[in-house]
């Protein structure tokens, strides 16, 4: 079975998007954001707890719950992907 060309290129689009999503969250948040490509593609930060407090340990992780939050609506917003797209020179990606 022959992949659809124009499915092909939504999900290039959605690729360069979540991208940029996990780089603007990183540097909102001042944390490494990464989007994870697997079977189960999705947003994911991590951090070392070793020789924190338990109240910075809570701090750290409501930050990147914040983010994720964050990253699960700027994803599903095509109107802010395709805005990243065109000013990166990127026909949008069109809604049927």
């Amino acid at each position: 079975m022959p992949i659809n060309d124009s499915a092909l290129k939504y999900t290039a689009r959605q690729h360069i998007w979540a991208n940029e999503i996990a780089r603007r969250l990183s540097s909102k948040y001042g944390l490494s954001v990464e989007f994870l490509e697997d079977e189960k593609p999705g947003f994911a930060s991590i951090f070392d707890s070793k020789g924190m407090s338990e109240e910075w340990i809570i701090e750290e992780v409501m930050k990147r719950v914040d983010a994720m939050v964050e990253a699960g609506k700027m994803y599903g917003d095509d109107k802010m992907m395709n805005e990243f797209l065109i000013d990166r020179g990127i026909e949008p990606w069109k809604p049927r």
